[in-house]
């Protein structure tokens, strides 16, 4: 942010076999679309990597505790967006398509509650 308030900046996008690649090499990476205007004079969206941030919960939290949790984080987003910008990107899609361990029994009754469909590799 400093060096776009700087001076002129340029940030290329990956093609989406760079992407693969790099994901495919070093699992934690997901795809991500940076939009627009998040950096001063970068006036297209960015196709790049991103590393999500992850909520890590032991195994034997209660299944409601996990699933209410869950439930905050995406119905209390626009809250979340007011302490840390960042959290703008929190979506289900991503989380779905990018977390690298599997979800919590209780995260996932949530997602399938709201009819999003959870991959295979994210169940335990």
């Amino acid at each position: 942010m400093s060096l776009a308030a700087t001076r002129p900046i340029r940030i290329l996008s990956l093609t989406e076999e760079e992407r693969k690649n790099a994901i495919e090499r070093e699992p934690v990476f997901a795809s991500f679309t940076m939009p627009a205007g998040m950096y001063e004079g970068v006036d297209e969206p960015v196709e790049t990597l991103g590393i999500p941030n992850v909520l890590v919960v032991n195994a034997d939290m209660p299944e409601d505790l996990a699933y209410e949790l869950t439930k905050l984080l995406f119905e209390k987003k626009d809250e979340l967006v007011a302490v840390h910008a960042a959290a703008e990107n929190l979506s289900v899609d991503f989380t779905l398509g990018s977390t690298p361990v599997p979800l919590h029994p209780g995260a996932i009754r949530y997602f399938e509650e709201i009819g999003a469909d959870v991959p295979a590799k994210l169940k335990p």
